[in-house]
């Protein structure tokens, strides 16, 4: 008897271990890993501004230097100098005697809206923007004394945004743009 049971418990405990190990087993089974790496480039915007300036007239464009699709604008700003010391540094003097005009081909592809000049396209990767943006620069000759020796100096800051995802609105914080 003491061998029945002996041989009922090791049988139990064969039995028990072999349900455990197909318990793991099974398991093993329906479980599986695996590792996959992605990778993703992001895309650039980067533009270049090509001026030529004639007195009175400056020709501006921005060419898309980028990867990515673009808006770009343009902000001109007007500044008095004076030469000091063989160096030209900027002045106080006032800017209400500057005229900037945008040059009636300009308008075709160009608005002015809040002191920027839109470009009213979208601009691909290697593109430049046509036609140019032709500006005429002229001031008053109100109280020319206090101006004499003085030159006017236009500087031209540009910006360009990705055209997807309107990125205008965060970026340049607009509602829409100014031709839509």
């Amino acid at each position: 008897m003491k061998k029945k049971g002996v041989i009922l418990t090791f049988t139990l405990v064969i039995v028990t271990l072999l349900i455990i190990g197909a318990k793991f087993n099974t398991v093993a089974y329906f479980t599986d890993a695996k590792e996959t790496e992605s990778s993703l480039k992001a895309g650039t915007v980067d533009i270049k501004i090509i001026e030529e300036f004639n007195p009175p007239v400056k020709d501006i464009q921005i060419k898309n230097m980028g990867t990515k699709k673009s808006y770009v604008r343009v902000k001109l700003i007007p500044v008095w100098q004076e030469e000091i010391n063989g160096q030209w540094i900027d002045t106080s003097l006032s800017l209400e005697n500057v005229i900037i005009n945008m040059g009636e081909i300009s308008k075709e592809k160009w608005i002015f809206s809040e002191d920027f000049y839109y470009y009213k396209g979208i601009l691909e990767s290697g593109e430049i923007t046509t036609p140019k943006l032709n500006i005429n620069v002229d001031y008053k000759e109100d109280n020319i004394s206090e101006y004499k020796g003085k030159r006017l100096k236009l500087r031209v800051y540009a910006e360009g945004v990705q055209s997807s995802n309107e990125m205008y609105k965060s970026i340049w914080n607009l509602n829409s743009l100014p031709w839509n």
